[in-house]
């Protein structure tokens, strides 16, 4: 046998052997690895998302229900497996940010439901959620990314609030929106960054207080809200999730001054 076909002959041998090496290579390692990626870069994604809207009411570690701090439930595992908690379905995960949870403080947030989040962002954190242990060090990332902003936010509202004119209560009022991270639970379009969804949306507020609770102009309703949180709940909304605030009378009148302003 001449050298051209013992070559030819090993050439094949050697592609024959290389198609199913390939194929065990492409199944074992890249494959997964590509796997890996995306879930890695769908779960940053997610937390995103969970920093602008949910931190809020879950906590920056998932712990959940630490009156009077956060309301929601816990989605950490460490957490979840205290309280005897079955780990987060999926399913189940996208349903109940899709939907929300009669009945809770939780909102729907699907835009099909009103909400603020689009498909991608529900399922990019459904992600993050399912797989907290293994992102959570991106999310402390993020979250230390993001306290500087947070800080410099509420120092603002909180100098902000101080220096108004004495003689301008809106001014000072919508200054303690901020200050008093009013923000984080209801949206308020003439106050940047207030776009939360816990409690009822305060656009028009001014309005639409008068015809709440019968008997109260909306000055009373609105005054009543905020010293007696539980006084009235707003159909849809949940009854005690509203904190008493520590402020003074004075502040509660440049509240109210702000909120009339909302029609």
């Amino acid at each position: 046998m001449d050298k051209k076909s013992v070559f030819g002959i090993l050439a094949t041998l050697l592609l024959v052997l290389m198609v199913p090496a390939y194929g065990l290579w492409d199944g074992l390692v890249r494959q997964p690895a590509a796997k890996e990626h995306f879930l890695d870069a769908d779960a940053e994604r997610g937390i995103a998302t969970y920093v602008q809207f949910c931190v809020a009411c879950h906590g920056p570690d998932g712990q959940g229900r630490v009156e009077p701090q956060y309301i929601g439930l816990p989605l950490n595992p460490v957490y979840r497996k205290q309280l005897g908690l079955a780990t987060l379905d999926p399913d189940v995960a996208r349903k109940t940010i899709a939907r929300g949870r009669p009945g809770t403080a939780m909102p729907a947030w699907s835009t099909e439901e009103d909400g603020d989040l689009k498909d991608y962002h529900i399922r990019d954190l459904v992600t993050f959620v399912t797989n907290w242990e293994r992102s959570e060090h991106l999310l402390k990332e993020s979250l230390a990314e993001h306290a500087p902003t947070h800080a410099a936010a509420g120092a603002a509202g909180v100098a902000a609030a101080a220096a108004a004119p004495a003689d301008d209560p809106v001014a000072r009022g919508k200054a303690l929106i901020t200050a008093q991270a009013c923000s984080a639970c209801h949206t308020i379009s003439s106050v940047p960054g207030a776009v939360g969804a816990v409690g009822p949306k305060l656009n028009g507020v001014g309005t639409t207080a008068a015809t709440r609770k019968p008997g109260l102009t909306a000055e009373q309703y609105i005054q009543e809200s905020i010293r007696e949180p539980t006084a009235y709940t707003v159909q849809g909304f949940t009854t005690g999730v509203m904190p008493k605030l520590p402020l003074t009378d004075a502040q509660i009148s440049d509240l109210v001054a702000f909120l009339l302003t909302l029609k």
